[in-house]
């Protein structure tokens, strides 16, 4: 989102900024038809806005649907950078940034949690990866018969891991994908997979058929959307 202006009052300062309709979480439940069929321009929109933070150094890390806003052109906008990570220079997508734990368990990366309840001194360093595995996360909400969370709770993200790493050499697909479009299955696993250095980024999905349209492509450096 942009500040239009900022005022100031004696010792209270008042941003001005784009007034927005509602966030993702809210649209999802009162308008659930209209929130699929424009899931993927906004899957478009957020990885751009990804991209975008990456470029200019800033790892979000709690990027869910109640921290994306939709204007009253139903847009969307990433806010809340209360836990991010600011770096004085665009984020390498293999660069390694922060150790905290830090997020939202539900959308929270593997490479997050293995650094809970753990010292500072054993804390192992991630990267912007975090926020893709994030967007595979809002991707499933996005499409699922219902609009329910991929993972409910920490156990379920643990439970994934498990399960992928017995199923990595199988075509299985995840029980919670079944009954998904194949390009959908095709996206979230990209976004999801354990390692972050395999997982999907900007380059991944401006080519992915999920995004594809006879005319084009809905995402790219110049996204028709």
């Amino acid at each position: 989102m942009e500040l239009e202006r900022s005022m100031q009052h004696d010792n209270v300062i008042s941003f001005a900024m784009e007034l927005m309709s509602t966030d993702l979480s809210n649209y999802m439940y009162y308008e659930s038809e209209r929130c699929k069929r424009h899931a993927r321009r906004w899957t478009a929109q957020i990885a751009l806005g990804i991209e975008s933070l990456h470029a200019m150094g800033i790892m979000h890390r709690d990027i869910k649907s109640e921290n994306i806003l939709v204007d009253a052109r139903e847009n969307v906008r990433i806010a809340d950078f209360g836990l991010a990570h600011m770096e004085s220079k665009p984020l390498h997508r293999w660069g390694e940034y922060a150790s905290e734990f830090s997020g939202t368990p539900q959308c929270m990366a593997p490479e997050i949690f293995r650094n809970k309840a753990k010292p500072a001194e054993q804390m192992k360093r991630y990267g912007m990866a975090v926020d893709w595995w994030a967007l595979g996360c809002l991707l499933f909400e996005l499409e699922s018969c219902r609009h329910e969370q991929l993972f409910v709770n920490e156990d379920e993200v643990h439970g994934y891991v498990s399960w992928h790493k017995k199923h990595c050499s199988l075509t299985q697909v995840y029980p919670k994908f079944e009954g998904l479009d194949a390009p959908v299955v095709g996206l979230l696993e990209g976004l999801l997979r354990i390692s972050p250095s395999l997982r999907y980024s900007i380059g991944d999905l401006e080519k992915h058929e999920y995004f594809l349209r006879r005319n084009g492509c809905v995402i790219g450096r110049k996204p028709v959307i």
